[in-house]
């Protein structure tokens, strides 16, 4: 007798159920029959848990497996996420090349933390060639998207003329916005700024 198909999307809202109810085992059993059904959003979310070992055993290798499927289907949340594990080479061999093609696909369909790593590539210089002026434009939309690290990067560039024409009003609406976003480091800046004993 075959076995009975399994509907992707029906195990992956049973998954979230699962989920919500904190019961681990079946939200992930759920995760595992849907990714395996093809349901791109279970892929990521399979390998997301196996990554982070969330209420599971860590299994990197298993999860950059589960990740690509999803991020080679066009999931920007995969694509970024694949980007990291392959930039710390976390259960694959660390590839920088790969990881900023992989933040740039994410970037480009508007993923806020993807533009900011591909910023912190371009930025750096790590994975492709040093472009200031490129790190910027995606510092510019992270920052607009409401990432607090890419509105304190940006702040910096602002004050430092790095990438970008100097404007230190600018420069301290961002480093405001990261301060207000969570920023230790914005923070302890603006704390410093304003410390009657400081000096210079």
């Amino acid at each position: 007798m075959p076995a009975t198909p399994v509907d992707a999307q029906e195990a992956f809202e049973l998954a979230k159920e699962f989920d919500l109810q904190q019961d681990w085992p079946q939200a992930l059993y759920n995760y595992r029959l849907a990714a395996t059904a093809g349901h791109v959003e279970a892929q990521y979310l399979l390998g997301w848990i196996l990554s982070e070992g969330w209420h599971t055993e860590k299994n990197e290798e298993e999860a950059v497996q589960w990740v690509r499927k999803s991020a080679e289907a066009g999931n920007p949340s995969a694509q970024c996420l694949l980007g990291n594990m392959l930039l710390k080479g976390r259960g694959v061999e660390k590839n920088a090349e790969m990881a900023f093609l992989w933040y740039l696909s994410a970037a480009e369909q508007g993923h806020p933390m993807a533009q900011y790593n591909t910023g912190g590539l371009l930025y750096e210089g790590e994975g492709v060639e040093q472009d200031s002026y490129g790190a910027v434009k995606w510092f510019i939309r992270a920052a607009e998207a409401g990432v607090a690290e890419s509105q304190f990067r940006l702040a910096v560039c602002y004050e430092q003329e790095d990438g970008i024409e100097k404007d230190l009003e600018e420069a301290d609406h961002w480093l405001r916005e990261a301060a207000a976003g969570g920023s230790v480091q914005a923070q302890e800046l603006l704390d410093w700024r304003n410390s009657p004993n400081r000096q210079g």
